[in-house]
């Protein structure tokens, strides 16, 4: 085999530098860059002195000013001689450029979680960790600056430029006073103590208070602070007083503070004015002072009578005089300032001292309190009293329900001869006593207690007489019958009762229940009313004026029967008013009667003169009420109505007056399941207006729900079609989600009108009905497969910003689906596309994975407990969504 030569190649060398070497360059550049940059922005190192390093760690803990990180620890190391830690900050630029450096006057200290009796403090670290406050002047006071500062253990005082009030207080003693302390005025806070040190002098304590700037405006030159702390006890012969003023002020102490009586007269306090600490409230002598005017001087004793409430002492008598002008005797009482609310020109006063009469001793209490006393019933509707005159009263207000015991009501034209302190007997034991008597226009109530043991005694078949003194009867027929009782009774006077039917009910029977005091045994007992054949109806009004038991009944200005009872609703913000008619007149009364008050004059002027119309001379002295149907309704209705059951114990609304009883509007028949919350009187409205309320409840015939019936007013007659949807509005309170507050004191129907023709009877239901569009705004809808924790009221959000709200929901017909229909606000209305998507955020989504970690996502705080719908339009050339159209709700984003 031939050898055969290989060519021999050519290299050529080329002279260029590879691309891959520009990298390392890039990156070289860009540390160096940042390098010079975090120089730059490198502040001034400073180095504080701290007892401990506890709670401190390097590179971690941050140094704040108001709430905001403007350094940060970056070493520790304990001091040379072992008494203390330095520790070195790095602070921020922008403080160095502010003042230069760190301004000497600069006040540093540990913030940390701690929890005492005056409260917790510092509970922010517990999830961001520990920190160091530093209170930076707001100008730069003496213009050095420092690099070495000792830490304080507590947060140092506002300085006198922070808004608000400083002031100084000086005291003898500081008794349980320390920083925190609060200030009260009126038993708000209105401040605290800053700090509190001994004077140089020794010569007493000084206390640095500052004053809220809402409260600054009400510490004037003469105000006064006096030690509200802890507990006084003072033992005498009477026994143990206990003074104490808030819990607060019990455990951490406290000061409090007045209003000075000559405010307007003296000028405003100013930063650094001194004030005297006074140890209580007569040391500082802030009472408010009432005269009172008493027939004689007899119990009062200056210095010494006192002011109790409740049995807890609030005062005391600081002078008494004699007045010539009018022969009275005058004492000038100071009230502590605590009760000062209490004390009003409406407030009751007397005087309470031990009495002996036939009935037994009275005001036993006055011997242990220390002799006689002032008692008074706090009365916070009228006017401040500082300095009013009062009349003394003869004793506690007419109804009193302080007491334990039942507090009854007994009426009566009269009151005879019984007194207070009269006994109450059943059958002959006593069992309670006459408290008080009222005199009013048309008749005297008095108000007795049964004592709390034989309350069960009493209920709705009741009966009380007069049982004072000596009872004659003469007549041709029966000749003179003279019947007496106790001796007690005879001198004292005494009310008797009995109780015929035990297993009545006393479900009503409450304090201020109303009872007819009859004049004697035998028209008490011969006849129960609730025995009487006949209708028992109740009528609801907002007041008992002018209507007294006995009352008469008017149909056409015929007396068909009469007002048997008058009493307080359960809640005690109305009047039930128990009235009877006879027999012969039941079918009087149908389910559109209307009741209203008879007046025993009634007077109409008009062009063709006056007409004056005068009632009967029973009706004049005790009221009365009439009654009448005024056939306002249709043909159709009008036989409904008549032939409607009127039953025993059904409740009608009683009007003012026959004009408002006749103008009241159209009658309807209204079906509910039940009729919680609603009273004869409850309103019906439409939008939220008033149109219309209720006149009657009554149980349906087959127990299985309830009859309403009800006046409308006549602009409500063409929104009572085929279709008018009514529904009950209660109260619902909920997390994130409060609706109808306005029904907390009672609930109302609502009503929505229909497109048929005219009707009179309509259902309610409990369900609101589903609210799909707004006449405002943008209404859509988006499909879900269930409803989840979405309700009417949640948020629509778009970035997290609420722009809609949900109206309501519904099933698909065929129940696969659910509705949910929205309403996005006008301004917003153009960010719904087409192509917008719609998801659920409500709750919180939660991942986590072992290399990924832990990732939370929510919209916001409302969304996790009560839901929300959020949307995002990706292309904004899509169209603008119209009104009506239809989204899918997506589980996610």
């Amino acid at each position: 085999m031939e050898n055969s030569a290989l060519p021999t190649p050519t290299v050529t060398k080329k002279k260029y530098i590879a691309y891959i070497w520009l990298l390392p360059v890039i990156a070289l550049l860009v540390g160096v860059w940042l390098v010079w940059r975090s120089l730059l922005d490198i502040g001034p190192t400073i180095t504080v002195e701290f007892e401990n390093g506890e709670g401190i760690v390097a590179n971690q803990t941050p140094v704040k000013h108001k709430g905001i990180t403007v350094g940060i620890v970056r070493e520790l190391h304990v001091k040379d001689d072992m008494s203390g830690v330095l520790v070195d900050i790095e602070v921020d630029k922008a403080v160095a450029k502010k003042y230069g450096g760190v301004p000497k006057e600069s006040q540093f200290w540990l913030v940390q979680p701690q929890i005492s009796l005056g409260g917790i403090s510092g509970i922010g670290t517990i999830f961001s960790g520990n920190y160091i406050g530093v209170q930076l002047p707001s100008t730069q006071l003496s213009g050095d600056i420092a690099t070495k500062f000792s830490a304080f253990t507590v947060p140092p005082p506002l300085p006198d430029s922070a808004p608000g009030l400083h002031i100084q207080l000086r005291t003898d003693r500081l008794g349980s006073l320390g920083a925190g302390a609060p200030i009260f005025m009126r038993q708000i806070k209105v401040g605290y103590i800053q700090t509190a040190a001994m004077m140089p002098d020794g010569s007493g304590v000084e206390v640095s208070a500052y004053i809220l700037p809402e409260f600054s405006k009400m510490v004037h030159k003469n105000t006064r602070f006096w030690n509200a702390s802890g507990v006084q006890v003072n033992m005498s012969l009477s026994g143990i007083q206990v003074k104490t003023d808030s819990v607060a002020s019990m455990l951490v102490g406290g000061i409090n503070m007045s209003l000075p009586k000559d405010k307007d007269d003296t000028p405003l306090a100013k930063n650094g004015d001194d004030f005297t600490l006074y140890q209580d409230y007569e040391a500082a002598e802030t009472s408010t002072f009432v005269n009172i005017r008493f027939l004689s001087a007899e119990g009062l004793v200056k210095n010494t009578t006192k002011v109790l409430y409740k049995g807890i002492p609030v005062g005391k008598l600081r002078d008494v005089w004699y007045r010539n002008e009018d022969d009275k005797v005058i004492g000038r009482f100071g009230i502590d300032p605590r009760f000062e609310s209490f004390i009003t020109d409406k407030t009751r006063f007397w005087l309470v001292r031990p009495q002996f009469s036939v009935t037994g001793i009275t005001g036993l209490d006055a011997l242990t309190s220390g002799g006689a006393y002032l008692a008074f019933t706090p009365d916070t509707t009228g006017k401040s009293a500082q300095d009013y005159e009062f009349i003394a009263a003869s004793g506690p207000d007419a109804m009193d329900f302080s007491e334990p015991g039942l507090h009854l009501r007994l009426t009566s034209p009269v009151a005879g001869s019984v007194s207070s302190g009269a006994p109450v007997y059943y059958r002959e034991f006593v069992v309670g006593v006459v408290q008080n008597s009222e005199l009013k226009r048309d008749q005297v109530d008095l108000h007795v207690l049964i004592k709390p043991e034989y309350r069960y005694l009493v209920n709705d078949s009741s009966r009380f007489w007069n049982a004072s003194g000596v009872h004659a009867n003469a007549s041709l027929q029966n000749g003179i019958q003279v019947r007496t009782t106790s001796m007690v009774s005879m001198l004292a006077g005494g009310i008797a009762f009995d109780t015929p039917d035990s297993r009545a009910s006393n479900k009503d029977i409450h304090d201020g229940h109303s009872f007819a005091l009859f004049d004697n045994e035998q028209q008490a007992t011969t006849v129960s009313p609730n025995a009487l054949p006949g209708l028992h109806l109740l009528l609801d009004a907002d007041d008992a004026s002018g209507i007294s038991v006995g009352a008469p009944v008017l149909y056409r200005g015929l007396s068909v029967g009469s007002v048997q009872e008058i009493r307080h609703s359960a809640d005690g913000k109305r009047v039930q008013i128990r009235i009877y008619i006879a027999a012969d007149h039941k079918k009087t009364v149908r389910a559109d009667t209307r009741f209203w008050r008879a007046g025993a004059l009634d007077m109409r002027v008009g062009l063709s003169g006056a007409t004056v119309r005068v009632g009967s001379v029973p009706q004049m002295l005790s009221g009365g009420i009439a009654f009448d149907a005024f056939d306002q309704t249709s043909e159709e209705n009008k036989i409904e109505q008549k032939n409607a059951r009127v039953a025993i114990d059904d409740s009608f609304r009683l009007f003012s007056s026959k004009e408002t009883a006749a103008n009241a509007g159209v009658a309807v028949r209204l079906h509910l399941q039940n009729a919680k919350g609603l009273t004869t009187g409850s309103e019906i409205r439409y939008r939220g207006i008033a149109l219309g309320e209720i006149t009657r409840l009554q149980l349906r015939s087959d127990m299985q729900g309830v009859d309403a019936d009800a006046a409308l007013k006549s602009e409500a007659l063409p929104l009572l079609n085929t279709g008018a949807r009514f529904w009950k509005v209660e109260p619902r309170v909920g997390l994130t989600n409060t609706q109808n507050l306005d029904a907390v004191f009672g609930s109302y129907l609502e009503f929505l009108p229909g497109r048929g023709d005219p009707a009179r009877e309509f259902k309610v239901t409990i369900q609101t009905p589903v609210t799909t569009a707004l006449s405002d705004g943008l209404n859509v809808r988006v499909v879900a497969q269930q409803l989840g924790s979405l309700q009417v009221g949640n948020p629509v959000l778009y970035r997290q910003v609420p722009v809609g709200t949900v109206l309501g929901s519904d099933l698909s017909a065929d129940g696969k689906q659910v509705y949910i229909y929205l309403n996005i606000y006008s301004q917003y209305a153009n960010l719904v596309r087409a192509n917008s998507r719609f998801w659920n955020a409500s709750g919180i989504e939660v991942k986590a994975g072992l290399f990924s970690g832990i990732n939370i996502r929510t919209e916001t705080a409302e969304t996790i407990l009560a839901g929300g719908i959020a949307f995002s339009s990706s292309n904004e050339a899509s169209p603008i969504a119209k009104e009506g159209d239809s989204f899918v709700l997506n589980d996610k984003p």
